[in-house]
Parts: structure tokens; C-alpha cells; sequence
């Protein structure tokens, strides 16, 4: 049996989504838990988007998991339309040897965060910077030139 706690059910993108996935044994001990995220479905093609911790677990009749998962600041939002739907959730899966693997899955909502500009803001490439100090240089050689005649 698996079982997910998520410290929230609700999170705001760009924070951090914590829990743990906790396995007990049933006669049958993992070798392996994996931990995954979120998808889109609806109609047409799907995608799904899947941060996999996989742990290999020393075979005990009980393990427990943390996780501690940053939601993207600019990645999609839960979204629940007519044509598709943003559906994040935690899904646990024990690999068992010769057997049915075993999953749990535990839906939750990102929503948005407060407007920031910084947050949003990239940083300026290094080359950017170059090619304008290549840009002044040239402009005070010209002046120096004009002066100069």
C-alpha cells in the first residue's frame, strides 16, 4: 500500500510543493519508488511533464519517502476547460519484482502567484554586453576621429 502526504493542496507556481510517499508493505517488498508530476488531457495529443525521483529503497516492510518539488515559475497553471485540462498530481509508483506495480496518485492545484516584474525579468547574456561596449568603443573612435580633423 502507498500512501501520499502532501503538506498543502494548494501551491502558488514558483514555490515549492513538499510531502512524502510512504510504502508498507503487503508481503511484497519495492525495489524501487518513483515520484512524478504533471500532465495535459483532453482532446487531440497529450503531454505530460514527469519529474522522476526514483529512489532504490533497501527492501523493508516500511519506507518512507520526502520530496521536496519546485513548482516552475513560468510553468503552466491547474486549468480545467472544455477541450483540455492542466492537471498536476504526484504519483507514486513501487517497483515490485514479478509483480503488479503498485501506484498512488495525489492530485494538486497551482495557482498564480501575485505579479512581480523581477520575478519574470532574465538575465542579461554576457555577450549582450560585449557587443554594446563594442558598440561605445566604436562611437568615441569616431569622435576621437572628427576631433581629430
Amino acid at each position: 500500500m502507498i500512501r501520499i502526504d502532501l503538506a498543502q493542496d494548494e501551491i502558488r507556481n514558483g514555490e515549492h510543493l513538499r510531502g512524502r510517499a510512504q510504502w508498507n508493505s503487503e508481503g511484497k517488498e519495492a525495489r524501487k519508488l518513483e515520484v512524478l508530476w504533471w500532465r495535459i488531457e483532453g482532446k487531440g495529443s497529450k503531454h505530460e511533464e514527469i519529474i522522476d525521483l526514483e529512489i532504490e529503497v533497501v527492501p523493508a516492510p516500511q519506507t518512507t519517502i520526502p520530496f521536496d518539488f519546485e513548482i516552475p515559475m513560468v510553468g503552466p497553471l491547474s486549468y480545467d476547460g472544455k477541450l483540455f485540462r492542466i492537471v498536476w498530481e504526484i504519483v507514486v509508483r513501487a517497483d515490485l519484482p514479478l509483480a503488479f506495480d503498485p501506484e498512488e496518485i495525489k492530485p494538486f492545484t497551482v495557482r498564480p502567484r501575485p505579479y512581480v516584474p523581477e520575478d519574470f525579468e532574465e538575465p542579461e547574456d554576457e555577450e549582450d554586453e560585449e557587443d554594446e561596449e563594442d558598440e561605445e568603443d566604436e562611437e568615441d573612435e569616431e569622435e576621437h576621429e572628427a576631433d581629430g580633423s
